[in-house]
């Protein structure tokens, strides 16, 4: 089974929340709903899920994102990798998520911020 990857993430915005930010350089936060999957069993790629920055409204650099919601019938653990800059899945505190989804799409809403 294949990763999940760049064509397998579906982002739509969740709100009219885009905004920019005040200071040097002016950053940009958005309230965006991201579906993992694109509704076929994809498999988790171990190390994470990069995101794309442009498509959570950011014109060149995603800083960090805040995991808001989750919803999927398997249970996972999200977190933000900041050092990687990546989204991260865990089974348990600690235990890194491998292999495939059950489910067919996992969907998270995420707060980017970024410019």
């Amino acid at each position: 089974m294949a990763n999940i990857g760049a064509s397998d993430i579906v982002y739509t915005q969740k709100d009219v929340y885009s905004a920019k930010i005040e200071g040097l350089p002016p950053r940009r936060r958005s309230l965006m709903q991201v579906a993992l999957g694109n509704s076929t069993n994809k498999t988790y790629p171990t190390g994470g899920i990069a995101l794309d920055a442009n498509k959570l409204g950011m014109a060149a650099f995603l800083e960090f994102c805040n995991i808001i919601d989750t919803s999927g019938s398997e249970t996972a653990l999200w977190t933000w990798d900041v050092a990687n800059k990546k989204l991260r899945a865990y089974t348990a505190e600690g235990t890194e998520k491998s292999g495939a989804f059950t489910n067919d799409t996992q969907t998270l809403v995420v707060q980017a911020y970024g410019f």
